[in-house]
């Protein structure tokens, strides 16, 4: 669950939200995607299951989010993952590797 991530991010700011865990199963899967400009969107998805590294994936698309796509990569990401440089733009983001309450950053720059 997820509170309230902001819904427009000014160039040069920053935002932050929160997103809880499964109360019930102590893990949470997730994912947002913001539009940058006219068709390009920043994708930024996370995984902190308990018993496993938590785990982020970031994508920069001018196509629609396939979702199950987005689920298997991130499944088979990191919790550094490469930066993504696409579209003019360069997405990075990193997650404390195994905080039961892990903090994720992430940041989107022009190239």
């Amino acid at each position: 669950m997820a509170s309230n991530p902001q819904k427009d991010i000014e160039a040069n700011s920053s935002a932050s939200f929160l997103s809880l865990a499964d109360t019930h199963a102590g893990s949470s899967k997730a994912g947002v995607v913001y539009a940058v400009t006219g068709d390009i969107k920043w994708v930024v998805a996370w995984s902190n299951m308990e018993g496993e590294s938590n785990k982020v994936y970031m994508d920069i698309t001018d196509t629609d989010v396939d979702w199950p796509t987005v689920e298997s990569l991130l499944d088979k990401s990191w919790f550094d993952p490469a930066a993504v440089s696409k579209l003019g733009y360069t997405a990075s983001a990193m997650i404390h590797p195994d905080s039961p309450t892990p903090l994720l950053i992430a940041k989107l720059e022009s190239s």
